[in-house]
């Protein structure tokens, strides 16, 4: 006599994983305002990288005197030592048109 075996697969259905994709903000254009004025918003740690590699001699001083602060408050934001928008965004908008320096 034979012995007669069957063999089941088992199948499992595996969830699909919900993939994240990061955002990234714009900036709409309207009618008045500039060409080409789409941009990708930068963290405040990205500004502070692109601040760092841009910055020229004086430039602290600068900002200090708009912003009615110290030049060594200026000097500790831009190194990471403080916090202050104000003042990257201002020190951003001062080195965004230059070339970096080598």
């Amino acid at each position: 006599m034979k012995k007669s075996t069957s063999k089941t697969k088992s199948t499992t259905k595996v969830a699909a994983k919900a993939v994240s994709t990061p955002v990234v903000a714009t900036v709409s254009r309207s009618t008045n305002s500039r060409k080409g004025a789409s941009y990708k918003k930068l963290s405040i740690p990205q500004k502070l990288e692109i601040i760092t590699s841009r910055k020229r001699r004086g430039d602290n001083q600068v900002i200090a005197a708009e912003l009615n602060v110290t030049p060594t408050y200026v000097s500790g934001v831009v190194n990471g030592r403080h916090q202050n928008t104000k003042i990257v965004n201002r020190m951003y908008d001062k080195v965004r048109g230059r070339k970096v320096v080598a």
